[in-house]
C-alpha cells in the first residue's frame, strides 16, 4: 500500500499488544493481571511493568 503508515512489523507488534499492556504503557500502574476486566482470583498473576512489551514506546 502507497500510503500505509505503519511498516507490517509495527502492524504484526500492534496486533499482539493487550490491554494489560496499554495500561501498563501509558499509565502509572505497575502491575496489571492479564486480564484486567475480569475481577482477579488467587489463580491470577500480576504481570510487572517490566514484564510489558515497550517497542511501541516512543
Amino acid at each position: 500500500m502507497k500510503d500505509q503508515k505503519y511498516t507490517s512489523d509495527e502492524i504484526a507488534l500492534i496486533k499482539t499488544a493487550t490491554m494489560r499492556d496499554i495500561i501498563m504503557r501509558n499509565t502509572g500502574i505497575q502491575d496489571v493481571q492479564p486480564n484486567p476486566f475480569k475481577s482477579p482470583s488467587s489463580k491470577d498473576s500480576l504481570a510487572n511493568i517490566k514484564d510489558c512489551g515497550s517497542s511501541l514506546e516512543s
